[in-house]
């Protein structure tokens, strides 16, 4: 292994160089001024939040696009080029909005040859729980909470404890680092027990997806059980603490209707017009009929009328007539209702913070949205919706730059997008360790109305 590791560094030296010298002689500015224009063709067409970045994230796109072409003039390497447009990219401010990195091809083709294949391939029921998870993905990952002074329970799934403030009341907390399902081993394990009872062969394809969604499901239900096991020790509120909680699966979820004894109202949905939705919408339309293919029909239709937004990178007060998101009909969009025997019944908070992103911005919006929980901490990231079906990337024509930005809107019940960021219902600044952070809890919670 040592030697083949030295070879990769050598063959990564050598294209590091060759490169070096390459950068300035290779590079035309005219590939990568007709590159920014696909791009900002792209953005127009294509990234659903397009509408929002001047409002909510004040992003100012008259200024965006002249400091990108200012940037481009002024380039004379391939790298100077790439940083304009990555600096337009990041001027978004939207985690969703990207330009994928890879290695040189080169090196990827070597580094490639030491990957495992993902392939899962057919699962014999007979395999024992350990060896059918982890032939899945899963894995035992321990957590930790992210406050002091909190009694632990270790007899939870999840990383969860009692916080008690200096005035006697006591607070449950359960840390979600990421809602990524597949770190939850044990669970699956016992999940896997249950499903495979009274089958056997092998479990197919289709079949691992039921045992995903099934295992899923256990480990939301897990969730519930934890939640009200601090319930049992006194707990008056049950945290769950999604601070640095970048985001993760559509686990999210799942694991927002284990927390709640009703059903949760989804909250709607728009997505971009142009070529993804419409194979979205032909798809869905080989098996409607009724009042779901007329709508589907209706909205396929939108997807097909774009609207020209070329005036917003030149007038800073353009209003066009139309705009790239159109919202789904709730006919199309059906959200997917999710039961549990045991669900959690009692009072919710939600820890949030700057870096709270993504998948949890949607668990966060669709409680409180719904009235089961309330939020403490700080604005979330503002991230919200992402890709749909691996999303609609878009490769550069000279640079070979692949450019992801998000296709779909998650929008709150007020008619905001989760991208403007979830607002603390309590307000509190967390501070920089774990320790300001513990005793900026206490205090708020001191502060909270009794139940």
């Amino acid at each position: 292994m040592k030697r083949i590791l030295l070879l990769v560094t050598g063959v990564a030296a050598l294209l590091g160089g060759g490169w070096v010298l390459n950068d300035r002689a290779s590079f035309d500015r005219a590939y990568w001024l007709a590159d920014y224009e696909q791009l900002r063709s792209a953005t127009e067409q294509s990234y659903a939040n397009l509408r929002w970045s001047r409002t909510s994230k004040q992003v100012d796109l008259v200024a965006l696009n002249a400091n990108t072409l200012r940037e481009l003039q002024r380039a004379t390497s391939n790298s100077a080029a790439r940083r304009a447009l990555a600096n337009f990219v990041r001027g978004f401010k939207d985690g969703h909005f990207r330009i994928e990195t890879t290695p040189p091809k080169p090196l990827a083709v070597v580094l490639n040859l030491f990957q495992r294949d993902s392939e899962t391939g057919p699962l014999d029921f007979a395999a024992a729980p350990a060896e059918a998870c982890g032939a899945l993905g899963f894995g035992r990952k321990q957590h930790e909470l992210s406050v002091t002074g909190a009694t632990p329970l270790h007899q939870n799934t999840f990383a969860s404890g009692l916080l008690t403030t200096p005035g006697g009341r006591q607070f449950g907390v359960i840390r979600i680092p990421l809602f990524q399902q597949r770190e939850y081993g044990a669970t699956c394990e016992t999940a896997w027990e249950s499903f495979r009872k009274g089958r056997s062969g092998s479990c197919d394809e289709t079949c691992q997806e039921q045992f995903e969604a099934y295992a899923k499901q256990e480990i939301a239900q897990a969730l519930a059980d934890d939640a009200n096991a601090l319930l049992k020790r006194g707990a008056e509120t049950v945290i769950i603490d999604l601070t640095a909680n970048g985001g993760g699966t559509e686990w999210a979820e799942y694991a927002a209707a284990a927390l709640s004894a009703q059903p949760l109202r989804p909250n709607g949905t728009a997505f971009v017009r142009g070529r993804h939705w419409l194979k979205h919408f032909d798809e869905d339309l080989r098996t409607a009929a009724g009042t779901a293919r007329a709508e589907l029909l209706a909205m396929r239709d939108s997807a097909s009328r774009m609207c020209d937004l070329s005036a917003l990178w030149t007038d800073p007060q353009a209003q066009p007539s139309c705009w790239n998101d159109v919202r789904l009909s709730p006919a199309v969009h059906t959200a997917e209702q999710h039961t549990y025997a045991r669900p959690y019944r009692g009072r919710l908070l939600i820890m949030t913070d700057q870096h709270t992103a993504s998948a949890s911005e949607q668990f966060a919006a669709i409680l409180v949205d719904n009235g089961i929980a309330k939020t403490i901490g700080e604005r979330t990231m503002g991230v919200g919706c992402g890709y749909t079906n691996g999303g609609n990337p878009t490769t550069l024509k000279h640079s070979g730059l692949v450019i992801r930005m998000p296709d779909c809107v998650r929008l709150r019940a007020d008619g905001g997008n989760e991208f403007e960021g979830i607002r603390p219902d309590y307000p509190v600044p967390w501070g920089g360790d774990e320790g300001t952070k513990t005793r900026a809890l206490l205090t708020a919670l001191e502060g909270l109305p009794a139940r």
